[in-house]
């Protein structure tokens, strides 16, 4: 067997692996999927039109270029191991192979495993280049960077995420606290000056020593023990994080392109999305409460308390996804009341039935589709 094809057995192992097993790893958010998996599929596409349009503003420019790189490194960061070959680690240090030959393989099977986020920004960006060819010569250069600088910057920043997902730890700054907290300001900054500053801060941030932060010390009994968990399964509550995030900038980039009447539908479906994103994350706690529940049989809490508890934590869970909602500022307050709603309606639905929970937000939705 030739080397390259051993490392695309192996990932395509990994990728069938992983599909087969994505309902466990994502617990509620799959449920889902069904129904968003056709417009999941072409949020990067549409992220691409909005950024090679260069009459774009830039408040929507970075929020899908933000967008479009985070569901390039989850992409790449959920397939990583398929891609790496870490499973084979030792097998595969061992043959004798140039550096360059592993390199160039890696990057080959990055690109398969990821085309539409790494081919797709350079075939568009080359498309345009080729087809207005004439007009970049007679143009001025100014008048050429602005019609390509927007599309080229989206390729350069899209090869540093994935890199970083392949080789480095977590971008938290560079993909999540830095964007956000910028949000109010990304209409007031050149687009050159935000992506020189993005990739600047992606890069520096890879050399701040890594720390680690200690369990808060109000937590006591059950809801520390509910905490220990999602920390040793740090990848949920990163896509859970992920989703909101997308289904945000979504909403976001949806509800300023559109007329009012739309903008206020758009916002009544994205809070009933976001409210079962929410509020599946019962499901999580209440199936780790069910791993765990000889041990927890042992301790002196009965059932009905754990059950209390497990809603406790996961309604504590979502306040700071709450506020985060808040910080985008998106939503009226009729959302706001829906999306409440709906939180304490899929709670109430996983508690009388995990299997059809997905239920109970659905008819409630249709209820105050009548009344709002």
């Amino acid at each position: 067997m030739q080397y390259w094809q051993f490392r695309l057995t192996v990932y395509q192992r990994h990728l069938e692996a992983w599909l087969n097993t994505i309902k466990q790893a994502a617990a509620g958010v799959v449920y889902l999927f069904p129904m968003a998996m056709p417009a999941l599929l072409m949020l990067p596409l549409l992220a691409l039109g909005v950024m090679a349009d260069s009459a774009t503003s830039t408040q929507q420019y970075c929020l899908a270029l933000w967008g479009f790189l985070l569901l390039t490194h989850s992409w790449v960061i959920l397939q990583k191991d398929g891609i790496l070959a870490t499973p084979y680690e030792h097998y595969h240090n061992g043959l004798p192979l140039s550096t360059a030959q592993r390199k160039v393989t890696t990057a080959l099977l990055t690109v398969y495993a990821s085309h539409v986020f790494v081919a797709g920004p350079i075939l568009l960006f080359l498309i345009m280049a080729i087809g207005n060819v004439d007009l970049l010569l007679t143009e001025p250069v100014s008048m050429s960077l602005h019609q390509l600088f927007p599309i080229a910057a989206a390729c350069l920043l899209s090869v540093q995420v994935i890199r970083l997902a392949l080789f480095s730890r977590y971008p938290i700054i560079g993909l999540i606290l830095g964007p956000l907290m910028t949000l109010p300001l990304l209409g007031e900054v050149a687009k050159p000056l935000v992506i020189i500053v993005w990739s600047g801060v992606l890069f520096a941030e890879q050399k701040i020593p890594a720390f680690r932060l200690g369990l808060p010390l109000l937590l006591k009994g059950l809801l520390r023990f509910f905490l220990q968990a999602d920390i040793a399964q740090a990848n949920k509550v990163m896509l859970r994080l992920i989703s909101l995030l997308i289904l945000l900038i979504c909403a976001q980039v949806f509800m300023q392109a559109v007329n009012l009447d739309a903008a206020i539908a758009a916002g009544y479906l994205c809070s009933f999305f976001m409210a079962v994103l929410l509020g599946s994350k019962l499901l999580d706690t209440l199936q780790v409460k069910a791993q765990h529940q000889f041990y927890l049989d042992s301790l002196p809490v009965t059932r009905t308390t754990q059950s209390t508890l497990a809603v406790i934590y996961s309604t504590l869970y979502c306040i700071p996804l709450l506020a985060l909602i808040l910080w985008f500022d998106s939503f009226n307050l009729s959302h706001w009341v829906l999306l409440l709603a709906l939180l304490v309606v899929t709670k109430v639905g996983i508690l009388l039935s995990q299997k059809y929970f997905l239920i109970f937000p659905c008819c409630a939705a249709i209820v105050a589709w009548w009344v709002f």
